[in-house]
């Protein structure tokens, strides 16, 4: 089996009024080997490329199967319900959809 080297893939985060929008840098990535979890305000990111290299004799190799992974701490204010994701042309685009901030109207008592 191939020894894969983890790589951070690189990767903007850009803040809209309602959004957190996330693109990272993932060539070779297919789908069916790309995870993305969010849990305890934690985004982890990992894809693994599996490219088969032509058989014979090497004379020059240098894109290596690799593993993508980044993780990102958020403080509570993403909607993990409505996150949505998409991997086109080897760019993995996240919508992170801020929350909805809580309001509450505060009773006054009189005294």
């Amino acid at each position: 089996m191939e020894n894969k080297f983890t790589v951070a893939p690189w990767v903007d985060i850009f803040e809209t009024e309602k959004n957190f929008v996330l693109l990272a840098d993932m060539p070779g990535v297919p789908k069916e080997k790309l995870e993305i979890t969010f849990e305890g305000g934690v985004l982890n990111i990992k894809g693994e490329t599996d490219i088969d290299s032509p058989k014979g004799r090497k004379i020059i190799e240098e894109f290596k199967n690799v593993i993508y992974k980044r993780s990102f701490s958020f403080t509570g204010e993403i909607d993990s319900e409505k996150i949505e994701a998409e991997l086109k042309n080897g760019t993995l685009f996240l919508k992170l959809p801020k929350r909805e901030p809580a309001k509450k109207k505060i009773p006054i008592k009189t005294a």
